[in-house]
């Protein structure tokens, strides 16, 4: 912006000695002083230059502190921008009492009023600091996910936007110790309020990836929060904050679709041999080995009723159990523990959700853990009016 406004006014003030030893660095020194010895001028130039419409008898008014012996740096008693005055009909009506349990969060309003506090070592809450009351108030009344932290035992208190992320942890953690609830994160977040119980410095984490276990199973979980410290009048630290997001969904999806980009931008039409078009494919899941441990190609020839691997990721052999090169179509033969056949019937993906039970242990992709769920994706044909497979892909999935 500078380096336009810059040209800007080199065009405009082009006859101006004093333009033509200006520098990009320095414009804006010089925009300011041209300002202060000819608004109007600079006013006019601007106006030209933005396409803005502006009344040929505004004056722009100057600030209060400009030599008064100059009759041209007088101020003028307008300001830039006007503050309308408000009168009482404009302001909101907040001296009606409404209870604390009205337009909140019910859930856990009536959690923390239920909880047993005197039995902790903070103790009742009205014994409590006024920052640490004023905290619980502003947690419970908020929508946004927010999470704070009691005392030096770090008593876990969240709202109803923030239990969603607790999976069956809720309501079971509220009130409780931190380290009990996030046991498997305690390590990780533990230097965190050391930090800023240390500095009083915030912390802020961006899309960070946590490894949790809430919902039965490990999941692969990233979230954006900030860890601030509570103080009183004093500047004591008596807990913590932690307002924050769950940003999982957004991060897989970015991740999930630049692949997808690729993919459509490395299979496009200046492929012509069936078979590179397959190795591009794979090639291309294999640079996603978070969401895809692993992933085959299978053609129909249906001259022989058999599907022909033509292509796999590199993180899993051909002749492997879950993926042999060829896999027998007809009916009496080898029976297949991928539900091929259903898909064939249904030209519908199908999901797989038991592959440890079927096979020996699978790649896991990026992960140590093998592969246990799969899904079977069906190929169709492109021709107008054809409505037949042409093959399958078989896939892990994270």
């Amino acid at each position: 912006h500078t380096s336009s406004i810059y040209m800007g006014i080199r065009g405009r003030f082009r006859d101006d000695p004093r333009t033509q030893t200006w520098s990009k660095t320095g414009a804006c020194d010089h925009l300011i002083k041209m300002y202060m010895s000819d608004p109007d001028q600079l006013l006019h130039a601007f106006s030209v230059m933005f396409e803005i419409n502006i009344p040929s008898d505004y004056k722009l008014p100057l600030d209060n502190d400009k030599d008064d012996d100059n009759p041209s740096h007088q101020s003028s008693s307008s300001s830039l921008v006007e503050i309308p005055n408000f009168t009482d009909a404009d302001l909101l009506d907040m001296n009606r009492p409404i209870p604390f349990h009205e337009g909140t969060n019910p859930i856990t309003v009536a959690l923390f009023r239920n909880f047993d506090w005197e039995s902790t070592r903070i103790g009742p809450p009205h014994k409590w600091p006024q920052c640490l009351r004023t905290a619980v108030n502003m947690t419970l009344s908020s929508r946004f996910p927010m999470v704070i932290f009691l005392g030096p035992e770090l008593y876990f208190v969240y709202n109803d936007g923030y239990a969603p992320s607790l999976g069956p942890r809720h309501p079971s953690a509220f009130g409780t110790v931190l380290k009990s609830v996030w046991g498997d994160l305690w390590e990780f977040i533990k230097p965190m309020f050391e930090g800023v119980a240390k500095s009083g410095e915030p912390t802020f984490s961006l899309d960070q990836i946590l490894f949790v276990t809430r919902n039965g199973f490990l999941e692969e979980c990233y979230l954006t929060w900030s860890y601030g410290a509570i103080r009183d009048d004093d500047d004591v630290i008596h807990g913590f904050n932690a307002p924050l997001i769950e940003s999982t969904e957004a991060v897989l999806a970015l991740r999930r679709m630049k692949m997808l980009r690729e993919l459509g931008a490395r299979t496009s039409a200046t492929i012509h041999d069936l078979g590179e078009l397959c190795s591009v494919a794979t090639e291309v899941m294999s640079t996603l080995p978070s969401d895809i441990p692993f992933a085959a190609i299978y053609l129909y020839d249906a001259s022989r009723k058999v599907l022909v691997l033509r292509s796999h990721t590199a993180n899993i052999m051909g002749g492997h159990n879950a993926v042999p090169d060829e896999i027998d179509m007809m009916e009496g033969g080898e029976p297949c523990k991928w539900p091929i056949q259903q898909v064939f019937e249904s030209h519908m993906i199908v999901e797989v959700p038991d592959l440890g039970m079927c096979f020996p242990p699978l790649p896991g992709g990026a992960w140590p853990e093998p592969a246990t769920h799969g899904l079977v994706v069906p190929i169709l044909a492109t021709s107008p009016g054809d409505t037949s497979l042409t093959g399958v892909v078989l896939m892990g999935v994270n």
